[in-house]
């Protein structure tokens, strides 16, 4: 793990693992966990020799709602499956745990040559807390120089029949295959006077840049490597970014720096 960063509201972590089962391969995994919210994560697979393979990042759930699209999938859990060691017969030994009704989208940035896999392991035993593998697949003949690119949201969520509604949530606003900008909307429930919730609309640019070159995106403009920007009803409140001269949005200076920074406030 070369890289952990650790924010007041967001962590930054990758992972490299070389020579996977012994294959000529690099996969490096770039996390942005945007606390209690919703994750973004990259993997990047580089190859050392040419070989016929398929790739892609692969997540599991044990349901998977209506609405499969070409690069999405709403997952949830209905039970979850308990197990352990004690008296009695192994029928005896299993538990169902309630779980509170909550979906995770699962959303692929398309990408050229890629298609949705949904599988079912159900019937290979029954301990399988996940058996449904979504994947995002790619095949063809990897190539040195070529490495390939996938970008995961992993998007929380109250339970609902249309899926197209969430999606609506996440807008690639920059996708240039390495430098990706996205605008991602969520909705917060805070604790308020009791019995009720307070609703809290939030939206989260945020920016994979490793190059660290300059550029801007809608509003945005910014030489940081990465970043997150959180808004409340448009108002920035809070900002995280790396090795950044300057973040401007909707024409106003967040930072400014003569050399490049660390952003965490």
């Amino acid at each position: 793990m070369p890289v952990f960063e650790e924010g007041k509201e967001t962590t930054f972590a990758r992972v490299e693992v070389h020579r996977y089962k012994q294959l000529p391969v690099c996969q490096a995994r770039e996390i942005f966990f945007l606390k209690n919210r919703f994750l973004w994560v990259r993997d990047t697979v580089s190859f050392e020799k040419s070989f016929s393979c398929t790739a892609g990042p692969q997540w599991r759930a044990r349901q998977i709602g209506p609405g499969v699209r070409a690069n999405y999938a709403v997952s949830f859990f209905d039970i979850v499956p308990g197990n352990w060691w004690g008296k009695g017969r192994l029928a005896e030994r299993a538990n169902r745990f309630e779980n509170p009704s909550w979906d995770l989208l699962v959303y692929f940035l398309p990408r050229p040559g890629c298609s949705l896999r949904i599988g079912d392991e159900s019937g290979e035993t029954i301990w399988r807390h996940a058996p449904q593998p979504i994947q995002y697949q790619w095949r063809g003949q990897g190539q040195p120089g070529c490495p390939l690119r996938f970008d995961s949201i992993l998007y929380p969520h109250h339970p609902s029949p249309d899926p197209d509604s969430v999606v609506k949530q996440i807008q690639v606003v920059l996708d240039e295959g390495e430098r990706v900008v996205l605008r991602v909307a969520f909705t917060v429930w805070r604790k308020a006077a009791f019995p009720n919730l307070q609703q809290t609309s939030e939206t989260f640019w945020l920016a994979l840049n490793p190059s660290g070159k300059p550029f801007k995106a809608g509003e945005l403009e910014t030489d940081a490597k990465r970043m997150s920007l959180r808004l409340e009803q448009g108002t920035p409140k809070h900002c995280f970014a790396r090795a950044a001269t300057h973040i401007r949005f909707g024409g106003k200076a967040l930072h400014n720096s003569a050399e490049p920074r660390n952003v965490d406030q």
